[in-house]
């Protein structure tokens, strides 16, 4: 079979499946680099699609073979498969906090004790989406509901099924950018290239109101970084 009827057997595969009613990008990411791994694929979600309209059941499928959904992300089997029945129910596989709950409240407009409560609705809300809140433990409150402001007005979450948790610890692996910097060890034992430039610990403008003790100096931080080995 040459590339352009592989591609055109793709593209009649991806029309099978929205005949179907459901929206492939929910559960696949394409690789147009190799149309023939996109064919097996494809074809692999469009026979457990349409065994899953006629036995709607996991435990049936299951015993049926089916075992594992092609779905991406692939996550562990509770997972997939809560994306999966999803998908095939047309339901959404993913969440956005303030569609589901509202926004959070704006941290400067708060006294602290009405902050405090915040957080904790903020914290118990994550929990019944079965999102787990790790930020860290000396990370001044108000920063905190301020970071969670910007993070969850556009943050999606994947359901993660009867036995996953999702874990939102404010860690994008670029210490230079990140808010909890200050308040991290391991922020603090790693010299980036941006702490070379500046001389010192760089860490956001956000965070810098909240910062009380002297920023490690670029030295400090070498010598940090060294004793980690």
């Amino acid at each position: 079979m040459t590339t352009r009827e592989t591609m055109e057997r793709n593209t009649a595969l991806k029309q099978d499946i929205a005949a179907m009613g459901l929206r492939l990008d929910h559960v696949w990411s394409p690789t147009p680099q190799d149309p023939e791994v996109e064919t097996r694929q494809l074809q692999n979600l469009l026979a457990w699609a349409r065994a899953y309209r006629e036995t709607p059941n996991r435990r049936a499928m299951e015993l049926k073979g089916y075992q594992f959904p092609p779905v991406n992300p692939d996550i562990d089997p509770d997972a997939d498969w809560e994306r999966f029945e999803r998908w095939m129910r047309r339901e959404p596989v993913s969440w956005n906090f303030v569609e589901r709950f509202g926004p959070v409240a704006i941290a400067v407009d708060l006294s602290d004790d009405a902050m405090g409560a915040e957080l904790d609705r903020v914290r118990s809300l994550l929990e019944q989406g079965g999102v787990l809140l790790e930020l860290q433990d000396d990370l001044p409150p108000r920063l905190a509901l301020e970071y969670l402001r910007r993070e969850l007005a556009n943050a999606r979450f994947d359901y993660a099924g009867s036995a996953g948790w999702w874990h939102l610890d404010g860690c994008s692996g670029c210490c230079p950018e990140c808010v909890q910097r200050p308040w991290c060890d391991a922020g603090a034992c790693t010299c980036w290239p941006e702490d070379e430039d500046a001389g010192l610990m760089v860490v956001p403008p956000e965070a810098e109101p909240y910062v009380t003790a002297p920023l490690p100096t670029v030295d400090e931080l070498r010598d940090a970084e060294a004793a980690m080995g």
